[in-house]
């Protein structure tokens, strides 16, 4: 069942509401009272805080401050020569006069092109006598090579008749040999047969006086008749045996003669063996030398026949010479001769010709060799973009690329040699051609600019004065990278958010209070290639005797400078 409302609350609710916004009503105002009381006082303070300061500010210095600029990139601009990659002067070989010239300067010519023709008749008349005495020394060749051939035929021949004579010899010595053992034999012989014919001769005389005896006795009667004759038998045989044995000792020594004669003989014929082998021999060595002689005379002649065969080629290649040919591809610069022209071999200097005949040049790839300063070298690499402008092409841009960086440094300039190529297909770049040329990644070398009015120089170094956020002086020593002429290119000490005073006065110190005026931001320039040994125009001395800023060189060497801090 629903409750019934309490006939006692009826009318207090309105009561109740007015009275809560009355007292919030009145809270407010007391509020509003306080807080304009509170902050009448502070607003008091506030006004006289600032006139004070607007005071304290007319009595303090005024400077004028920017930002180094770090969105004006420095453009690196170097002045080069367009040269040609291959480009060379032609000369001659050959001395003579140009009968007849085939080109003319700007004509385009291909490798082996024939440019002109000399006529040189002296060079002609040693080529014919070099090829007759070239015959001549082939003719000597032929007969000291028959030379050499019989000379050896003779050398076989003799050691032939060596080899014969020695064989002989060998004969000889041993038939001589046969010999002696034969006289040997019939000496044993003889002694033989001597002994025996004595030993006969011992019997015979044995049987005669045996058969004397007995014949006496035989007288006297004291032995028979047989007897005697017994003894007469042995004394008949004694004398027949001593005959035989005389015979046989003569027929032996009738044999020693005869081998002793033989052994005369067998020496003989040894001897003339030695001595036919000796003449062989002698004849062996002079056939050898003979033919060492000939083959010092083969070798001589075929010397010769080589220096007459290269000399003839020489005056061969002398005529060659008198066409005078392009080395390679590439366009005619320039021609110092005409028919009738007389030059000289290897180019001597004439009143004609000075030098050279023609000059040639491949205009298909060009480069141009820049120095850039030793600031940049960090930013130049082998294959960087770069690009050339032409006074005589201003609306058109010629894009390159690097090539090569030089290992070294110029030490009196302190650049670096780089050299640029680029194509040049339609031949519009010509060798000795002005150009400027920019290279695009150094241009991004991250330096700030400043003006030179900023610079200060003094007993402290090359420095810059900067104003912190409280208002004070502040000095920073930096690092200059190029003279820009008004400007300065600061490579090392200053960032993009500092304030940076464009004129500095003596009356400046550091901490010291100021007020600032921004100037405004520098103008893009164009960075010079010749830095300046003095300080920039504008700069702050603050002392007699300023610190040098580092080695530069003669505008005329258009070449960059590192200042070195």
């Amino acid at each position: 069942m629903p409750q019934q409302a309490h006939p006692e609350m009826s009318p207090v609710a309105p009561a109740s509401g007015g009275s809560a916004t009355r007292y919030t009503a009145a809270f407010l105002l007391f509020l509003a009272l306080g807080t304009a009381i509170g902050l009448a006082p502070r607003l008091l303070r506030n006004r006289h805080l600032s006139a004070v300061a607007a005071e304290e500010a007319r009595q303090l210095p005024t400077v004028t401050v920017v930002h180094p600029s770090a969105d004006l990139a420095t453009d690196l601009v170097l002045p080069s020569t367009i040269e040609a990659v291959e480009q060379t002067v032609v000369n001659a070989r050959a001395t003579g006069f140009v009968r007849r010239r085939l080109v003319d300067i700007g004509d385009f010519v291909k490798k082996g092109q024939v440019l002109a023709i000399l006529s040189e008749p002296d060079a002609d008349a040693q080529y014919r006598e070099a090829q007759a005495n070239y015959r001549h020394a082939l003719a000597g060749t032929s007969q000291a090579a028959a030379g050499l051939a019989a000379q050896q035929a003779s050398t076989q021949q003799a050691q032939a008749l060596l080899a014969q004579a020695s064989g002989h010899l060998e004969q000889a010595v041993s038939d001589r040999d046969t010999a002696e053992d034969l006289l040997s034999e019939a000496q044993n012989t003889l002694t033989s047969q001597s002994a025996g014919a004595e030993k006969a001769r011992a019997s015979l005389v044995l049987a005669r006086k045996t058969f004397n005896r007995y014949e006496t006795l035989l007288r006297q009667g004291f032995v028979t008749q047989q007897d005697a004759d017994t003894y007469r038998a042995n004394l008949d045989s004694a004398r027949a045996t001593f005959t035989a044995a005389v015979a046989q000792e003569g027929v032996a020594r009738t044999d020693v003669s005869a081998k002793r004669d033989a052994l005369r003989s067998a020496d003989a014929i040894v001897a003339q063996a030695r001595s036919a082998l000796a003449a062989a021999q002698d004849g062996v060595s002079a056939a050898q030398a003979s033919r060492t002689a000939a083959t010092a005379n083969v070798v001589a002649a075929r010397e010769e026949a080589r220096s007459t065969f290269q000399n003839a080629q020489y005056y061969q290649s002398l005529i060659g010479y008198e066409k005078i040919v392009a080395p390679f591809d590439g366009v005619i610069t320039a021609r110092n001769v005409d028919v009738g022209t007389l030059v000289k071999a290897d180019n001597v200097p004439t009143n004609s010709s000075p030098s050279g005949l023609f000059g040639i040049a491949r205009l298909r790839v060009m480069r141009v060799l820049v120095n850039v300063p030793q600031a940049y070298l960090p930013y130049v690499h082998a294959g960087d973009p770069a690009h050339l402008e032409v006074r005589e092409f201003p609306n058109r841009k010629f894009n390159a690329s690097v090539y090569r960086v030089a290992g070294g440094l110029d030490p009196a300039a302190r650049t670096v040699q780089v050299e640029v190529r680029i194509d040049n297909p339609d031949g519009t770049l010509r060798p000795g051609m002005y150009v400027e040329t920019r290279l695009d990644n150094a241009n991004r070398a991250n330096v700030l600019r400043i003006p030179s009015t900023a610079l200060i120089f003094d007993e402290h170094g090359t420095r810059v004065a900067t104003v912190t956020p409280n208002r004070r002086i502040h000095f920073v020593r930096i690092t200059i990278q190029r003279d820009l002429g008004a400007y300065l290119a600061v490579s090392r000490g200053l960032t993009p958010e500092m304030l940076v005073v464009t004129n500095p006065t003596d009356d400046l110190t550091e901490k010291g209070r100021v007020t600032t005026v921004s100037a405004a931001p520098p103008a893009r320039a164009t960075a010079s290639p010749v830095a300046s040994p003095s300080p920039p125009t504008g700069a702050s001395k603050r002392s007699p005797s300023p610190l040098p800023l580092g080695r530069s060189t003669s505008p005329s060497s258009a070449r960059g400078t590192e200042h070195d801090h």
